[in-house]
């Protein structure tokens, strides 16, 4: 529902100001990926709404996500929904895919692939 809702908000935008919160959900994604302490504060019920939205906000500003990102993120906290916040990351890429006509895969190898192969692989797929 949430990813729903901020993909049709990001479809509204004029310009390429819905591909910025593309481009926000991408760095969302990476960030909450490798950072253990971004999963801990996501997760731990440890952290009061208050802890969570200022830490949050600190954050999105210092990445200089849009306004409408941040906006999000403090809704899932106030709704107590930031432990959805990678599906719902997941959700939107996939509806941002479908709406370009791009279908999303995954490539599993039985060892590492080098630069050369993935940039082989990537060019075979596009």
């Amino acid at each position: 529902r949430y990813a729903r809702a901020f993909f049709a908000i990001s479809r509204e935008l004029p310009g390429s100001a819905g591909e910025a919160l593309g481009r926000d959900m991408d760095a969302l994604a990476r960030a909450i990926e490798s950072s253990e302490d971004l999963r801990r504060l996501i997760d731990s019920p440890v952290y009061s709404r208050d802890q969570k939205n200022a830490a949050l906000r600190a954050l999105g500003e210092r990445m200089g996500l849009q306004k409408q990102t941040l906006e999000l993120l403090s809704l899932l906290v106030r709704n107590q929904r930031l432990s959805a916040l990678s599906a719902i990351i997941t959700e939107f890429r996939t509806l941002l895919a479908e709406s370009k006509n791009i279908t999303l895969g995954t490539v599993e190898s039985a060892a590492p692939l080098t630069e050369q192969q993935a940039g082989q692989l990537a060019a075979a797929l596009e």
